[in-house]
């Protein structure tokens, strides 16, 4: 697939990593043990009594994954999505024109940053299937939205629900 679509091998990815953050210690990783960095995550208080909603558009390196058609349509789809914040992924270096503020997230996890922004209100994610969708799993309505024509769609799509996702086929 990292061939058909053009991304970096995983060893040409892997040897960028300087530190890499993570929500499960226990899990096996892609770098040893000293270039982890440990993050707990703390969730929002049940005796929240607020009932808005704040939609986070999470970002990643698009331009890694999809065609210029693709992706065209992936952000025509998400300009008609009321989005309150773009939460831009690491390796993203070109942020979709989708109008939305970026979330500042003061050297934060995206989930960390996401939580303390909510600020205890709902949180809805859309994007395209995204680790923070994962790792942010109880209380949170997720959208992954795909692509009809990537030759990720299947599989993806069967990790998303997996995880909770309400999958949108564009």
């Amino acid at each position: 697939y990292a061939r058909l679509i053009g991304a970096p091998s995983f060893n040409a990815t892997k040897s960028r990593i300087v530190r890499h953050y993570t929500l499960h210690p226990e899990l096996e990783n892609i770098v040893p043990p000293e270039m982890r960095r440990n993050i707990q995550l703390t969730a929002p208080s049940q005796t929240s009594t607020k009932t808005s909603t704040r939609t986070y558009f999470i970002g990643a390196p698009f331009e890694t994954v999809f065609s210029s058609e693709q992706l065209r349509r992936f952000t025509q789809f998400m300009l008609s999505q009321q989005i309150d914040s773009y939460v831009k992924h690491p390796r993203e270096t070109i942020t979709l024109p989708l109008g939305a503020p970026q979330l500042d997230k003061a050297g934060r996890l995206a989930e960390q940053a996401i939580l303390s922004d909510a600020d205890g209100a709902h949180v809805h994610l859309i994007g395209w299937f995204s680790t923070v969708m994962v790792n942010l799993g109880v209380d949170v309505r997720k959208t992954a939205v795909l692509l009809s024509d990537h030759p990720t769609t299947v599989e993806i799509a069967a990790l998303a629900e997996q995880v909770g996702c309400k999958i949108v086929i564009i």
